[in-house]
């Protein structure tokens, strides 16, 4: 059979290409930074081995503290250590409630994070909350009974201070409670005292009144009673509301002589007069003031500029 010599070409390629692949190993995919750095050991504990600043950060986002362990693999405290407490079953189901880092103090850069954690005697385990802040530790050399009891004792310390936080948060509340009570009682209070104010605010000035009208009412009882008696009669009932007006700061303007003030007068006209110009002549109507608030302008008429003073030589 004759085969044309392109395909033969292509065959031998693809042949060529089949033995080279089959003496060339498949390269490994690559291990993830997370795989290397934490055992994920159901059976053991979940260490996370040298990064520190990864253990803080998994410790701030699960709100678990830190169970920082510092050993070497020299150390034969440290293999007793890993061969019996932290086997046990009961230190790894504990363990889970922390985020375990492990140190090497012959790693590189170790002896740094050591000085950082004060830590230098092999094995030494320090327990931290997840803003660096130590909570307990265990030195290097101690009996190693006093490692198995470091979770136990890390948790207690942990409850003991969740439960007064929970006391305190507790009394807190009540706190809040009670003084937003007192503030809603003090706004009650005080829109009551207002609307109050609103309603009655004229209450002393009113009752102080009363005296004048119970006067003009006696004075329209008197039968036949003559202009001067009538008269007398009308002085005293102006006497008791001036006396009214002096007790609530109500004061009269009476003008004459005076500069005119356009804020506390009301000119209707300007008059000739040898008084200097803008001089209150006559006072048509007195004004009063309440305080220093004016309640009604001074009705007036005032000096007129003279020739002298409209063409000044």
């Amino acid at each position: 059979m004759n085969i044309p010599l392109k395909a033969l070409v292509r065959l031998a390629a693809a042949v060529a290409t089949l033995a080279l692949m089959s003496c060339t190993k498949a390269p490994s995919a690559p291990a993830s930074s997370d795989a290397a750095r934490q055992h994920s050991n159901p059976n053991g504990i979940d260490w996370i081995d040298g990064d520190v600043s990864a253990a803080f950060a998994a410790a701030k986002t699960a709100h678990k503290p830190i169970l920082l362990y510092w050993g070497a693999v020299w150390c034969p405290p440290c293999q007793q250590l890993k061969s019996t407490v932290f086997t046990r079953s009961d230190f790894i189901a504990k363990s889970r409630s922390f985020v375990a880092v492990h140190l090497d103090g012959d790693d590189a850069g170790a002896q740094k994070l050591g000085e950082e954690f004060r830590v230098s005697g092999y094995p030494t385990m320090v327990v931290l909350d997840a803003d660096r802040h130590e909570l307990m530790r265990i030195a290097g050399g101690m009996d190693l009974s006093l490692y198995a009891t470091v979770l136990d004792t890390a948790l207690a310390d942990l409850e003991q201070k969740l439960a007064a936080a929970l006391a305190e948060a507790g009394k807190l509340r009540e706190d809040w409670l009670r003084a937003k009570a007192e503030t809603e009682n003090v706004r009650r209070r005080s829109s009551e005292d207002v609307s109050k104010a609103h309603r009655f605010g004229v209450e002393g000035f009113a009752g102080a009144l009363l005296a004048v009208k119970d006067s003009l009412d006696a004075a329209l009882t008197v039968e036949n009673a003559s202009i001067e008696s009538f008269k007398q009669g009308v002085e005293i009932t102006s006497r008791q509301l001036d006396s009214v007006f002096e007790k609530f700061a109500i004061k009269v303007l009476d003008p004459v002589g005076e500069k005119f003030d356009p804020h506390r007068h009301q000119a209707i006209s300007q008059v000739p007069s040898d008084q200097p110009p803008n001089t209150v002549v006559n006072v048509l109507q007195k004004g009063y003031l309440l305080h220093d608030r004016v309640l009604r302008p001074a009705l007036v008429t005032v000096s007129a500029a003279g020739a002298d003073d409209a063409n000044p030589s």
